[in-house]
């Protein structure tokens, strides 16, 4: 201030400006929480978008479980690393040692194990000090608490058992058949259930990366999808050409003719003409107060100086308490109106009903946390819909305060309900301020025989297949050269740029999941391994028993196929029951998709349960191999 020799009088701050550019400390996780929760106007929505907001919650989330991911697997390898030593600590225990010497050797031993790992000739390249230091920090953190973890289970065994370097599992006596069995069956179920706590550590080894495989797919079809939505309608990049009117008047139009002649041009195809007026609907008081919820809605709208002084406000109680809203009315052909399939919230779109039905499409009002309302109608229901009459037309009528001989005004039985509009006009209500206005939908011919409406507002096209972009423009602007204020927007480039924006973000997407799953797959080679070798004795037992080489491979395989089935059904449930339905309300109100039908690829699910039965299988034959090339009273003596 003093720079500029500003009076602090002439200064005032904003407050949402302030915090947004982090001028302003954001609100503590206790009080976002706690606000969610007690109060009535919070919900667990509120809360994720807060954190959102103040937290950049997607981007620490994700850091958050790749650590919680990290720390799985470095409890697991630190467990398997502890119990091959076992004996060594019994014996260290009853020499003195204490358990905290114990723990602070092994997380010692553990650091030196991960940093010598690193080599001293690496190739030169640039990381972050911050993340440096918040990997180091981790790391010694998490290796710290598994150590606790890890030395503290050996205090549920005797120093004989520990001493013994078998801790595996108590060993009771119990009746496992009645009747004559197959032995081999019973071992493989003895062995794999004796601990229920290691056998549902290797389950979620074995399925952890699958899961996060799987909703990583999930995620990229969806977000898929939805750009290719989103380009249509709320980018408005649907086409390569827009032809629009540099104009904000209801009286500019493009004519017919010139519409035909671009629909007939040979080096064009999805030509999509658009006719446009502006509408008021009208709603009785109890039906705009449907839900209170909602009763605020257009706020800010009305605030806004733009829409007062041009429409006076957008949303008007009447002195008879009705309210009346202004919308946007849309006539499409029938090939834009079968293209809002996929963006049907209710009802069901049929071009032909709707033009001899005469019935509309509305679109729904979305709130900030994804959720929509019509004001508590339902496909089959009526709106009463009113416009500006063509003739004798001024723009003082879009503040629809003139006498009723000036406007036409209609009712309309809704087909249904949508989430947005395809092609949308960028000079009345969908302004800077204000994106995605509400819409009325119908198609073209209705707009004529309703409201006298023949020529377009605007009109989208696309190149044929081969045709020359640069030779299409020309001919365009040779076409459109006599329509007054009539301008030809090219977005060839603009479509490239967000195709390529989002094959990078497939790709990034796509490249952690495999990442995850490299090392979730060596994760639980690693584990599998360390079970059947834990078992080496025992299984020398059975050997000596009279076990042939084949029964044996054939037991420790049984072993591997049923790990393999049961984390396959560990992975449907967890993945179908917990983690599609929690994505499904992330991307729906906090990431607000408009579309969430699309499911894994069926080749992908199934490619993962056959790769965890694969990975099971491999992980628990390649030491089965070791132990047969052994010599069985070596295996013995171990």
């Amino acid at each position: 201030m003093q720079e500029y020799k500003l009076s602090s009088e002439a200064v005032a701050g904003n407050d949402e400006v302030t915090q947004y550019l982090s001028g302003e400390a954001p609100s503590s996780i206790y009080e976002i929480v706690k606000f969610g929760l007690t109060n009535k106007e919070g919900n667990f929505t509120y809360i994720i978008l807060k954190l959102q907001s103040d937290y950049n919650l997607a981007y620490n989330g994700m850091i958050f479980l790749l650590c919680l991911f990290s720390l799985f697997v470095v409890y697991s390898v630190f467990s398997i690393s502890v119990s091959k030593r076992t004996s060594e600590y019994g014996m260290l225990q009853t020499l003195g040692i204490s358990e905290a010497q114990i723990g602070g050797a092994e997380t010692g031993l553990s650091i030196a194990d991960h940093t010598l790992a690193e080599g001293a000739n690496a190739a030169k390249f640039f990381v972050s000090v911050d993340a440096m230091v918040f990997g180091f920090l981790f790391l010694l953190i998490s290796l710290a608490l598994v150590a606790f973890i890890v030395v503290h289970s050996l205090r549920k065994h005797s120093l004989k058992a520990v001493m013994s370097g078998d801790t595996s599992f108590t060993k009771r006596r119990k009746i496992y058949a009645l009747r004559n069995v197959n032995m081999a069956n019973v071992v493989v179920r003895k062995f794999m259930f004796a601990n229920k706590r290691k056998v549902i550590g290797i389950l979620l080894s074995l399925s952890i990366g699958g899961c996060i495989f799987l909703c990583t797919t999930y995620m990229v079809e969806n977000l898929k999808v939805h750009a290719e939505l989103s380009l249509m309608s709320d980018d408005g990049l649907g086409s390569e050409y827009r032809i629009s009117l540099k104009s904000d008047s209801l009286k500019d139009t493009i004519p017919k003719a010139a519409a035909d002649k671009i629909q007939n041009m040979p080096e064009t195809e999805n030509v999509y003409a658009t006719k446009y007026t502006m509408g008021e609907l009208q709603l009785s008081r109890n039906e705009f107060l449907a839900e209170e919820d909602w009763s605020d809605y257009f706020k800010y709208q009305n605030q806004e100086p733009y829409f007062i002084q041009r429409y006076d406000g957008i949303c008007n109680q009447q002195e008879d308490g009705n309210y009346r809203i202004k919308y946007n009315v849309y006539g499409y052909d029938e090939a834009m109106i079968e293209q809002l399939q996929d963006f049907i919230l209710e009802g069901e779109i049929q071009p032909e009903t709707i033009k001899n039905k005469n019935q509309v499409i509305v679109t729904a009002n979305m709130d900030g946390q994804g959720n929509y309302y019509f004001y508590g109608k339902k496909p089959g229901d009526k709106i009463s819909l009113r416009v500006p009459k063509t003739e004798n037309y001024t723009d003082e009528l879009l503040k629809f305060q003139s006498g009723e001989e000036n406007y036409i005004e209609k009712e309309f039985e809704i087909a249904a309900i949508v989430n947005r509009p395809l092609a949308q006009e960028k000079d009345f209500l969908n302004t800077e301020v204000w994106t995605n206005a509400q819409s009325v939908i119908m198609t073209d011919e209705q707009m004529e025989e309703n409201f006298g409406i023949t020529d377009y507002s605007f009109i989208n096209a696309s190149p044929s297949d081969g045709a020359d972009s640069e030779s299409v423009s020309n001919q365009l602007l040779q076409i459109i050269r006599d329509v007054p204020k009539a301008v030809l927007q090219d977005y060839t480039s603009a479509i490239k740029t967000q195709k390529d924006y989002l094959r990078q973000q497939q790709i990034f997407f796509s490249s952690i999941a495999v990442i995850l799953l490299i090392i979730s797959s060596f994760h639980i080679v690693n584990s599998m391994n360390h079970t059947i070798l834990a078992r080496r004795r025992e299984y020398g037992i059975i050997r000596a028993m009279g076990i042939t080489d084949n029964g044996f491979y054939k037991m420790i395989l049984q072993t591997g196929i049923l790990y393999g089935l049961l984390a396959d059904v560990f992975i449907f449930l967890l993945y179908n029951l917990v983690l599609r339905r929690v994505m499904d309300y992330y991307m729906a109100h906090v990431l607000q998709f408009l579309h969430l039908t699309s499911n894994v690829p069926n080749l992908v699910l199934v490619g993962i349960m056959v790769l965890n039965l694969v990975i099971a299988v491999t992980a628990v034959m390649i030491p089965a191999w070791k132990m047969g090339r052994e010599n069985i009273m070596s295996e013995i003596r171990r």
